[in-house]
């Protein structure tokens, strides 16, 4: 929020982001990313982050989460540097069933047993 607000005469939200942006982009290496978690007061406010973004060569976008909550919406800007790339798909969406996919990024246990506990 404090880089919307404008506290000094001729002081711009859009000259602040657009710096804010652009050192980002610069202390990033290609392909490294950045998510961001705002509350914008207006749409025209979270509209005005995401285009500043773009502008200073970020790919990405902004993800809501709770979007139907007017108490506990989230706003994430998910950002790239460099040229876009392809975004993953949220788990779930894909149609598959998570529990059934074996992608072989999980971690599989066979044959442990657990020792009952010897009480008295």
């Amino acid at each position: 929020r404090w880089s919307l607000r404008c506290t000094a005469t001729g002081a711009e939200p859009r000259v602040r982001l657009k710096r804010f942006f652009s050192s980002l982009y610069a202390a990033l290496t290609r392909g490294a990313r950045a998510v961001l978690q705002f509350y914008p007061e207006t749409p025209k406010q979270a509209e005005m982050i995401t285009m500043a973004a773009m502008r200073a060569g970020f790919s990405g976008g902004l993800v809501v989460d709770y979007p139907n909550s007017t108490r506990a919406k989230k706003f994430f800007l998910t950002l790239m540097a460099g040229p876009p790339a392809e975004m993953p798909k949220p788990k779930g969406l894909d149609g598959s069933d998570e529990e059934d996919s074996d992608d072989g990024k999980g971690v599989k246990v066979e044959g442990r047993r657990r020792e009952g506990r010897q009480g008295g």
